[in-house]
């Protein structure tokens, strides 16, 4: 079990970094070995909308329900009984609004001159949003996906990106064979002049509706809908 020496050493080597560590972007917190916090940053504070004075010595209980509280320590006691350096996604509820969040967090032991686990220091960043894309994302895959038109995308400089399965079925390429190859693997010999005049219009911003032959894998007569869209 750490001393109380080596309690207030560790206090003090975070507290002279505590400007640093309520700027970094993240939430970084410590606990002793029995997983009660010993320092927490800002963002931490202002997660749980308490002060730092009444987070120290509290346990996870005090913040979350019963059933985020056991998670949450399953991984913490990985760290200070095993000594592992874990990095899982947590996902918890705030206590005050209710809402929802999701955390990548990564938790190493801290430990004393002699080697023995004194502690944890954890650092989580917020992927809420992300993951809330990643969702969005395979939602509009699947809606691509069930249609029969052939939907593909591609980069100003015509190498393509994404290849549905409507495309697929029309071409006759796998979106293995398509995607990272260049849009001319579609357009006839003498109309690739064409193609690099409608990459220019899509570069400013501009929409276009084309009919004309295109060959794949096999030679088909289609229609299709040109439209730029942001980069972000």
């Amino acid at each position: 079990m750490e001393s109380p020496s080596d309690i207030k050493k560790l206090t003090d080597k975070i507290l002279q970094l505590e400007t640093t560590l309520d700027y970094v972007g993240a939430y970084i917190f410590t606990k002793d070995t029995q997983g009660r916090y010993t320092y927490a940053n800002k963002m931490v504070c202002d997660l749980f909308d308490t002060p730092l004075e009444q987070i120290i010595g509290c346990t996870v209980e005090k913040f979350f329900n019963h059933s985020i509280s056991n998670r949450l320590r399953i991984n913490d006691r990985r760290v200070l009984d095993q000594g592992e350096h874990v990095e899982s996604e947590e996902t918890i509820v705030i206590s005050g609004t209710g809402e929802t969040r999701i955390y990548w967090a990564v938790k190493l032991p801290i430990r004393s001159e002699d080697g023995a686990i004194t502690g944890m220091c954890g650092i989580a960043n917020d992927i809420t949003e992300r993951r809330q894309q990643e969702l969005a994302l395979q939602m509009n895959q699947v809606i691509v996906d069930s249609m029969d038109d052939a939907i593909l995308s591609k980069t100003l400089h015509g190498i393509i990106t994404s290849w549905s399965i409507g495309a697929e079925r029309l071409f006759g390429y796998t979106a293995e064979e398509a995607i990272g190859h260049p849009i001319a693997m579609l357009v006839p010999p003498d109309r690739l002049e064409e193609e690099t005049e409608f990459l220019a219009q899509l570069a400013q911003g501009k929409k276009s509706i084309i009919s004309r032959p295109f060959a794949g894998a096999k030679m088909v007569d289609w229609s299709r809908f040109l439209s730029p869209f942001p980069q972000f």
